[in-house]
């Protein structure tokens, strides 16, 4: 999300569109590591809840920046806050990963994509 030879929000929705890939290629059975350890992990270490926590944070502060950047040059509205859409678009793409891990196929990026992400930054 740091080349800023592109638009901010072409540069989300290509960045969002890598990660689905990466799935694809490992036939999505691989999931998020974030979330796959949230899972198993966080129920018995308090350790890892707070390293993976710092890591959302990490992300959604990178989102944010980015966010902020297409709010500054129009392109996400004034009055949508860009922390919470941040938080909102990696909730959904987490959720996407989650469901495309279960039926290895890629309709749940696909929804993500051409659904939530637009409807999230217009």
């Amino acid at each position: 999300m740091a080349d800023h030879n592109m638009a901010p929000l072409a540069r989300i929705a290509r960045y969002f569109a890598s990660l689905a890939e990466f799935h694809e290629r490992r036939g999505y059975a691989v999931g998020s590591l974030i979330g796959n350890m949230a899972l198993e992990v966080t129920p018995s270490s308090e350790h890892v809840r707070i390293t993976l926590a710092a890591l959302y944070r990490q992300w959604m502060a990178s989102l944010t920046e980015c966010l902020r950047e297409a709010q500054a040059q129009g392109e996400l509205p004034a009055g949508k806050d860009p922390g919470q859409v941040a938080v909102a678009l990696i909730d959904a793409f987490e959720g996407a990963v989650t469901r495309a891990k279960v039926e290895r196929n890629r309709s749940p990026f696909d929804s993500f994509e051409g659904f939530v992400l637009p409807a999230l930054v217009t």
